[in-house]
């Protein structure tokens, strides 16, 4: 299969590591500098013990042109924009779309899409980018995904198929019924997790080995899984899924975590912020989240220079 990666990013080099050896690979990057180290070195991929070496096709992301049989784009909320400029110029060209971001705002801009078949994900990994040619893979989990419909057909599944049956050990593709369950789950982890971690300043797992720190997550957990409506059953099974994601990349800083010390934009607005914009259309008060996404904002501008 044919496959296109939009963002030299941890997500998006993970992934090329673990296609790449059973497809065709091209990643598009931003920048000429990161294009020339990565043709010269290739990717090293740090996992446990071991160290490996892998080499794919890398072009600037200028250059694509949606061939291929799938692009999964990679880049954060935030750098969203300019792809789904080009997205819409080469619709027609396009055969299917792997969206793997952060949060729920995307969704709304995907509905107009016209693409052969059209897939969210949510990553589960940890992973760490270590510079522009190297990653860590801290945590093995999963990459969920499902397929958006159009509006009055169900299309097949033929690209989510074969990447599920693909799979390899350390990096399953699992196709998911429900995407707006599975990306909600995940939006709670990435509300809990990227926001603490982020005021914090710590690591993932400190947030269930400090007993201190521990107890900021239900009442959290509680504000934002009310504000879904869910009943009792979906906030428990919500609250393991938290957990184990938690377990899983425990040694990892969170990407909110590592943007905020770069003195980057961060995708909160994404995250807490649709949590927020949710509540506001149906007059519920969050003050916890507003409290915290403040607390975001506050920090972002400080470290970006603003104050």
């Amino acid at each position: 299969m044919k496959i296109s990666i939009i963002g030299g990013g941890a997500i998006g080099l993970l992934c090329a590591a673990y296609l790449a050896p059973k497809h065709d690979v091209t990643v598009f990057v931003r920048t000429q500098s990161q294009k020339a180290q990565l043709r010269e070195k290739g990717l090293t991929l740090f996992l446990a013990n071991k160290e490996e070496q892998h080499h794919f096709t890398v072009e600037l992301f200028e250059n694509w042109d949606g061939a291929g049989d799938l692009s999964i784009i990679t880049v954060k909320q935030y750098q969203l924009l300019p792809v789904m400029k080009k997205v819409t110029e080469l619709s027609s060209e396009i055969r299917g779309l792997l969206f793997l971001q952060n949060g729920m705002a995307h969704l709304e801009a995907l509905n107009s899409l016209a693409v052969e078949e059209l897939y969210v994900g949510i990553v589960e990994h940890g992973v760490m980018k270590l510079d522009s040619t190297s990653i860590r893979h801290t945590g093995i989990g999963a990459i969920q995904i499902a397929s958006l419909p159009f509006k009055d057909q169900v299309r097949l599944n033929l690209t989510g198929t074969i990447l599920e049956q693909d799979s390899i050990p350390g990096f399953l593709v699992q196709i998911q019924p429900d995407p707006i369950w599975m990306m909600q789950k995940k939006l709670v982890v990435n509300c809990l997790v990227n926001t603490l971690t982020s005021i914090l300043e710590v690591t993932n797992g400190q947030l269930l080995e400090n007993p201190h720190y521990k107890r900021l997550l239900a009442p959290f957990l509680a504000e934002i899984t009310d504000t879904f409506g869910w009943n009792e059953q979906k906030k428990e099974t919500c609250k393991q899924y938290v957990w184990k994601v938690i377990k899983q990349t425990a040694a990892n800083k969170s990407s909110m975590l590592k943007d905020i010390e770069a003195g980057r934009e961060t995708e909160i607005d994404a995250i807490l912020g649709y949590v927020l914009k949710i509540a506001a259309q149906t007059n519920k008060h969050l003050p916890l989240c507003a409290a915290y996404y403040a607390m975001l904002k506050g920090k972002e501008q400080e470290r970006k220079g603003g104050i």
